[in-house]
């Protein structure tokens, strides 16, 4: 049997990275992505860059794994890239629910100089603004510009406008996520059926939580059955496949939009997207993913210790909010199932990092790295990638002070030296806020 471990790359290596698309979504992600993103896909090649993986023992070299890494080297050219697809657009609901005007001469006009912005360089800092009047352009013809863009969709094809390092002088990663946004502002009934109909098609799942974060903004709850469809065709999609797609975002759309029904998606998950899955039971809501991970938590490796120790961790954040967490986890403790390393990593939960998905797939993610102490994951073998935050204290006195309980609760029914010592710095950084 395997138990999980953290491990550093190898000197030498490639620095692990978060690579998506700049629409996720990040998360998006998904968020994140992704989420969130994103969804939004996340472009974590940041502050910091840990390889969690299954290595043959559980090895306490956190702090070791969390490296620096570089800022990205340069930009990926414009190029055109093939956007995966469910559905075949000739079934496409929307098209019935609102029929469409001829699209204007200038919507015309304007998609056809965006499609031909694919040369393979930069773009400069004009053309940046010409895409951008170009978009404003579609924005200010509202209806009449849906057809144009509906033409464009249906060719699958897309194209990059991260013109420069950093960030784009355009706003928008992609020239698709830049035409969502266009229909997010013409809203409306057309502007909602022609997003609803491009959600029915990609499978995309940055796409796709970008299309859920846009639904939702102009008709809260309306479209929800139809995303978590979307989510879930997706999510299929991509494990018969084998791809090595970033389904982050197909996730927090199971954990903020599921009912009671997505904890079987995520259990049916569990095999291939272990990280994913149990973060997102963690987040649903009213605490509905707690018997699953108790129920991982459980698993026992040589010796009889955890060997899912990241199902322990999300039982950690939920512990102070959830009775059932908190009895799960002391049982844990009571039995002396912990492994001495895994204490570390409980500690770490308790009053440090809160592993979670991006909240946003429209958030940028150089904001979110921004953020101080936010440590990054990927996990190589099933491309899984997300992140860490410190605990929030700064409006939190009821939670710190369930979190401070949970401490001496565990206190007491421990006398492991490394379950004490990670214990006591926990309850320290708890009272101090920091």
């Amino acid at each position: 049997m395997e138990s999980e471990g953290i491990t550093s790359p190898e000197p030498g290596s490639s620095k692990s990275q978060i690579v998506g698309r700049a629409r996720f979504f990040v998360l998006g992600t998904v968020v994140v992505s992704a989420g969130i993103a994103a969804a939004i896909y996340f472009h974590f090649s940041r502050p910091t860059s840990t390889t969690l993986d299954q290595s043959a023992a559980l090895k306490d070299d956190l702090d070791a794994a969390a490296q620096s890494a570089e800022q990205a080297s340069g930009r990926q050219p414009a190029v055109k890239g093939s956007i995966p697809t469910r559905r075949t657009l000739p079934g496409d609901p929307s098209a019935e629910r609102a029929p469409l005007r001829p699209a204007s001469v200038a919507s015309e006009q304007a998609l056809g100089r965006l499609a031909q912005m694919v040369d393979g360089k930069p773009l400069s800092a004009e053309q940046a603004e010409a895409v951008k009047l170009d978009l404003q352009r579609l924005v200010a013809d509202g209806g009449a510009a849906i057809p144009a863009i509906r033409r464009f969709m249906e060719q699958n094809n897309d194209l990059s406008l991260d013109e420069v390092k950093g960030g784009s002088r355009v706003g928008y990663g992609t020239l698709r996520s830049a035409l969502f946004d266009v229909l997010r502002q013409i809203g409306g009934v057309d502007g909602q059926a022609a997003l609803a109909g491009i959600l029915m098609t990609t499978a995309d799942p940055a796409e796709i939580g970008l299309l859920a974060h846009h639904l939702e903004d102009l008709a809260p709850g309306e479209h929800r059955q139809d995303i978590l469809t979307a989510a879930r065709e997706t999510l299929s999609q991509v494990g018969d496949s084998k791809a090595t797609t970033d389904v982050a975002p197909l996730f927090q759309i199971l954990q903020s939009y599921g009912d009671t029904s997505a904890v079987a998606d995520l259990q049916k998950s569990l095999p291939q997207w272990k990280y994913y899955s149990l973060m997102a039971l963690a987040g649903l809501p009213g605490g509905q993913g707690v018997p699953t991970l108790v129920e991982q938590s459980k698993q026992l490796g040589p010796g009889g210790k955890v060997q899912n120790m990241f199902a322990t961790q999300m039982l950690v954040q939920l512990a102070p909010q959830y009775p059932d967490a908190s009895a799960a986890l002391l049982d844990q403790v009571k039995a002396g199932q912990i492994p001495d390393p895994g204490w570390r990593r409980i500690g770490e939960a308790l009053a440090g990092d809160q592993y979670q998905f991006s909240k946003d797939p429209t958030a940028d993610p150089a904001a979110l790295l921004s953020t101080p102490a936010i440590k990054t994951f990927h996990m190589g073998n099933s491309h899984e990638s997300f992140y860490s935050l410190p605990l929030d204290t700064s409006n939190a006195d009821t939670e710190l002070e369930a979190r401070r309980a949970l401490v001496d609760k565990l206190l007491e029914a421990t006398t492991s030296p490394a379950a004490v010592a990670a214990l006591q710095q926990a309850k320290a950084r708890l009272s101090s806020g920091n």
